[in-house]
């Protein structure tokens, strides 16, 4: 009886085991990585202090950390979402990227950082009076002596007495931007 006993204990203890030993491992899993990486110049040498974030909007989850001595940097327990990946570093321009922590694996990046121009500001300032005028209108100022040089046709005008093509029907033609195509010569 006592080995019937065991036997029929055996298959419920597998069980409980099995769960907890399934639940302890998927656990373990977690639903979170690390991002991790190497911070570079462009001839390949290290860049030490660099502030590297990273920020998911959605979520609000925002860490950000300095690379080492090496140019490594790690953020652990990044939850699986889409980040925006942020390096900034003294003489170097911002770079940003786009991650997808999507799996248990941890995400493991190379970054290149490019050389940043020179911030120098130069501020000019000059007390003077304004070039354009300061008002509303427009205007332009003509010399009558250009009046007195414009022909103008009258009778005695040498103007109207040169040769012109005009349309026979142009003035009676009920439809004016269709001209008859006879035409004469007047003089």
């Amino acid at each position: 009886m006592l080995a019937s006993y065991r036997k029929s204990l055996r298959t419920p203890i597998a069980i409980v085991l099995y769960f907890v030993l399934g639940l302890g491992a998927h656990a373990q899993s977690g639903s979170s990585t690390s991002v991790s990486g190497t911070i570079l110049d462009p001839s390949g040498a290290v860049v030490p202090n660099a502030t590297v974030e990273i920020l998911n909007p959605v979520s609000a989850f925002d860490r950000t950390t300095l690379t080492d001595s090496s140019g490594k940097f790690t953020i652990p327990n990044v939850p699986f979402n889409p980040y925006h990946l942020t390096v900034m570093a003294q003489g170097f321009t911002d770079y940003s990227q786009d991650i997808g922590v999507r799996s248990a694996v941890p995400v493991s990046l190379k970054i290149s950082l490019t050389v940043g121009a020179s911030n120098e500001v130069v501020k000019v300032e000059a007390a003077g009076e304004d070039l354009l005028e300061n008002t509303s209108s427009f205007h332009t100022d003509v010399d009558r002596g250009l009046f007195d040089k414009i022909p103008i046709e009258s009778q005695s005008s040498s103007v109207s007495r040169f040769p012109s093509i005009q349309s026979s029907r142009w003035r009676s033609s009920p439809a004016p931007h269709l001209p008859n195509l006879a035409t004469r010569l007047a003089w």
